[in-house]
């Protein structure tokens, strides 16, 4: 099987090294090594690489909505069977790649047929806590909560780095939605998947480690109110706009499974993150108003529009 793995970039060397040189070693070969080049303003890709790296520069940033479907565009271009989609500050185990393979050559010839991606397990540092995929249930979007001693377990979606997409699925589906940027364009796409009746897996044996720069955009706080601490989120601006337009562009349009379950739990998300900036302390004015325009947006259903 030919296999194309696929890095969106951020603008750091050290970064982009320990992953390519993660993806080199792997256990299973990887015909070729992508890095889409989200508009960098540096010099970090103007160097040398191995041989097997190509890299694809773009014109405009296109956040990583809008990176994933120039990958797979080119994947299709030339052939792959695969294409695994990982961040530029994510590092997959050596045999990450090896384990995916042999969970999808394992099963019965009709359960592969249905197999939409098979993810590795992301691993978030430095808290080493798991991030497992979500389903969509009888109460509306839902995180899986697997048994640890699973091999593997079926999901409908997980964060983009480390899924495994079979080109078969994407020819079939088609791209995810590039105007998402950034933010719930898994949700987006998994719907996809699942509406054509293919299948997603997460195999828990298979780890990748994720935040490995360090800096994550969302972080956990707590909100002190009154005699009670309250837990809460900080993440910049940029973040609270697109998840707030394309939470809400999701639920209202794009969503149709329980979709009135689905549409009441994120706007009490949406509430409480909201709820959140406005007890502190200290001004979260530009997180507050970033939020209220991209529930706008993402009411009136202006997805072209950018932060």
């Amino acid at each position: 099987m030919k296999i194309l793995a696929h890095v969106h970039t951020f603008n750091d060397e050290l970064v982009i090294d320990d992953c390519i040189a993660a993806l080199t070693s792997q256990t299973y070969p990887i015909e070729e090594i992508i890095l889409v080049d989200n508009h960098s303003m540096d010099q970090t890709l103007d160097r040398k690489f191995p041989d097997k790296v190509t890299v694809l520069p773009q014109k405009e940033n296109l956040g990583t909505s809008g990176a994933i479907p120039v990958g797979m565009e080119y994947a299709n271009s030339k052939g792959y069977d695969w294409i695994w989609v990982l961040d530029a500050d994510s590092v997959p185990e050596n045999d990450a790649l090896e384990k995916l393979i042999a969970r999808y050559e394992g099963f019965p010839p009709e359960q592969r047929e249905k197999v939409g991606f098979i993810a590795s397990l992301p691993v978030y540092l430095p808290s080493l806590k798991p991030q497992h995929g979500g389903i969509y249930s009888g109460l509306g979007i839902v995180g899986v909560h697997p048994d640890e001693d699973a091999p593997y377990y079926s999901c409908c979606f997980n964060i983009w780095s480390g899924c495994l997409y079979r080109m078969k699925m994407v020819r079939c589906v088609g791209y995810p939605n590039k105007d998402y940027f950034l933010d719930w364009g898994e949700f987006e796409y998994g719907h996809r998947v699942l509406k054509n009746h293919f299948d997603g897996y997460i195999d828990q044996k298979s780890v990748l480690f994720h935040n490995t720069a360090g800096v994550p955009s969302l972080r956990k706080t707590i909100v002190p109110w009154g005699p009670f601490n309250l837990s809460g989120f900080e993440f910049p601006p940029l973040r609270c706009y697109y998840m707030a337009r394309n939470m809400t562009y999701f639920s209202l349009y794009d969503n149709r499974r329980k979709w009135a379950i689905t549409i009441l739990r994120n706007a009490l998300k949406l509430g409480r993150f909201l709820f959140g900036f406005y007890l502190r302390r200290e001004s979260h004015k530009a997180e507050i108003e970033a939020m209220w325009r991209g529930i706008r947006d993402g009411f009136n259903k202006r997805l072209k529009n950018r932060y």
